[in-house]
């Protein structure tokens, strides 16, 4: 892997870091471009922390920006999801990963 790969890996990581933002991403999943707001309505969340999560993830390349709309003289951001590594998908599913032993009992007796 070179470092362009390892930096990529490294920002997937940081991104997915967070329950909240696993959560954004999985919303996004569906690949119906989002807002903050939207997205904050959904989960129950407050719309600035959610706002702050959604800059997180655009700032490591997890998600990115596909239109803007005008709102109440400011902009409306919409978003949507820019992930591609199986296991980083993986872990948006909740599924373990191959090679992913946690969480399995050594099923040996003694």
């Amino acid at each position: 892997m070179g470092r362009a790969d390892d930096s990529r890996t490294t920002d997937l990581l940081l991104a997915l870091s967070h329950p909240l933002r696993r959560e954004i991403l999985r919303l996004l999943a569906d690949e119906e471009p989002r807002s903050p707001s939207e997205l904050a309505t959904s989960l129950g969340q407050p719309l600035p922390s959610v706002s702050y999560h959604v800059r997180v993830l655009a700032g490591r390349g997890a998600v990115r920006l596909v239109r803007t709309e005008p709102a109440r003289g400011s902009k409306r951001h919409f978003y949507l999801p820019t992930i591609e590594a199986d296991w980083a998908r993986s872990v948006l599913e909740g599924i373990d990963p191959p090679g992913d032993r946690r969480g399995r009992r050594n099923r040996t007796t003694a």
